[in-house]
């Protein structure tokens, strides 16, 4: 009969560390998801205030990392254009207000693509 507590004491950390592992890889994996919907289904939207935020600053960045990219979530083109854009910049720094470095921990530099503006930087 005294083996029953011990297993169930021993049983107890070890069930509730791989419960919290489970779950939070899968919140996790969800919450990726959505990034990547919203970046899908948002992008020319983003893209056209990104284009209408340069033209009124009258100052066009020689590149651009387009929205829009089904496998890129939103956090990694913040970063990526967070030097480029003021708006993506706030978002950046909202991102990093949440998580500390997240914006330039999300960036895939294997993902998404980029314009090329023919502008120069100044």
């Amino acid at each position: 009969m005294k083996i029953v507590p011990f297993l169930s004491g021993a049983c107890r950390p070890v069930c509730a560390r791989v419960y919290q592992l489970v779950w939070t890889d899968y919140f996790l994996r969800i919450f990726v998801w959505i990034s990547q919907g919203l970046n899908t289904l948002l992008g020319p939207l983003f893209n056209a205030v990104l284009f209408l935020e340069a033209a009124l600053r009258g100052k066009v960045p020689t590149v651009l990392a387009r929205f829009g990219f089904p496998d890129e979530t939103l956090s990694s083109v913040f970063g990526k254009n967070r030097q480029r854009s003021l708006w993506c910049a706030w978002a950046a720094a909202f991102l990093d207000f949440i998580d500390r470095g997240h914006a330039a921990e999300a960036i895939e530099y294997d993902e998404g693509s980029y314009w090329k503006t023919g502008a120069t930087d100044d």
